[in-house]
């Protein structure tokens, strides 16, 4: 029985972002997820559909194997909160496709609205019978949990459905750290970076990530950096060397637990 730390997500790559890099480290790193950002605005961190739909061709043709979340925020989320899932699939006209049904992940960022559970309960359907109606697999939707809390009895044991605990915001914010609630897969955010990374992951490992049973033998977990892997200027680039040393360190995280699980430890 173990807990495996499934994704290190790298969020906020935008037209600034050399592609081919990102080839590179999701050829290095399997367990890397770029989280793409799509909101009211185009800009730093906020990419436009044509600059997605450029990167997944470009992994698609060079046959690259990578892991890709959608993050949807402001105005896109309340349209598909509104009900307008076509409208928001939409936004990739033409030749372009509805690229929204590539995502094997699709987040929320749904934390600074007022939304009940119900609601955030039957938006996830939506989104997911969207993809059942154009045959596609379904994907697994992402709640972002801020400073509102989630009644966490109404997610247990609703199929691919997870939660990200992110008081930050993707403006780099350590804070406290949520314990994980059992039958929830649980991801955490804030001020992660390569700066004592490993400690922290094993801090979240071994405090706030559920422990496994008999019935969950294997429990997945992730964790998701934004604002520290950035310039921190008004450029507000992606830093490449930054991005790399976060995903060093959690490689090395990985192989200690490896190593740990095959021990017995």
């Amino acid at each position: 029985m173990v807990k495996v730390l499934q994704y290190a997500t790298v969020t906020g790559a935008d037209e600034r972002t050399d592609i081919d890099w990102m080839l590179e480290m999701s050829l290095k790193y399997s367990f890397l997820e770029w989280g793409l950002l799509v909101g009211s605005r185009l800009g730093p961190r906020y990419p436009d559909w044509y600059w997605i739909r450029k990167v997944l061709n470009r992994f698609t043709d060079q046959q690259v194997v990578a892991n890709f979340s959608l993050h949807l925020c402001s105005a896109p989320l309340r349209l598909l909160f509104g009900g307008e899932v076509t409208t928001v699939g939409s936004v990739f006209v033409g030749s372009l496709g509805d690229a929204l049904l590539e995502f094997d992940r699709i987040q929320l960022n749904c934390s600074v609205y007022p939304y009940s559970e119900d609601e955030k309960l039957r938006t996830a359907r939506r989104l997911q019978d969207h993809f059942l109606q154009h045959g596609a697999p379904v994907p697994e939707v992402i709640l972002q949990q801020g400073s509102r809390p989630l009644d966490f009895q109404r997610l247990v044991g609703v199929a691919k459905l997870s939660v990200l605990f992110d008081t930050s915001g993707g403006r780099g914010l350590s804070g406290y750290t949520p314990a994980g609630r059992p039958g929830v897969k649980c991801g955490w955010a804030g001020g992660l970076s390569a700066n004592r990374l490993v400690e922290r992951l094993f801090c979240i490992r071994e405090d706030v990530v559920v422990e496994p049973t008999d019935e969950q033998p294997i429990v997945e977990w992730w964790v998701d950096a934004e604002g520290k892997l950035r310039t921190g200027d008004d450029e507000d680039r992606l830093v490449p060397e930054a991005v790399e040393q976060y995903l060093e360190r959690a490689a090395e995280f990985r192989a200690t637990c490896s190593y740990l699980d095959s021990q017995g430890a």
